[in-house]
């Protein structure tokens, strides 16, 4: 069984986390196709803009917290919020390459 620390991995290093409007961006920008709905594909690409080491398994986590219908996709309008919520948790590191400020 392999053990993950969990602190930030910010800590001491000055790096600031991501703040909820900002995964909310991001998350939104991953809607390539304008349905209003991310996608499995769409998600995991977001997580990989993110930083995620394991953005597959932080995709399968995204739709365990946030895809509460089953449906196989996250409704921008009804489910993101839980979505931000789980990522928000995990600390991704603010980086304004991968990020807007809206």
């Amino acid at each position: 069984m392999v053990r993950l620390p969990l602190f930030s991995q910010s800590e001491g290093k000055g790096e600031v986390p991501c703040t909820e409007a900002q995964l909310t961006t991001i998350f939104k920008e991953h809607d390539t196709n304008g349905d209003g709905k991310l996608s499995w594909s769409e998600l995991e690409l977001a997580f990989k803009k993110l930083g995620s080491r394991w953005p597959w398994f932080r995709t399968e986590k995204g739709f365990r917290h946030a895809d509460e219908d089953g449906n196989g996709f996250i409704d921008i309008e009804t489910e993101l919020k839980l979505l931000v919520a789980y990522a928000y948790k995990c600390n991704y590191i603010y980086n304004p390459a991968a990020v807007k400020v809206n």
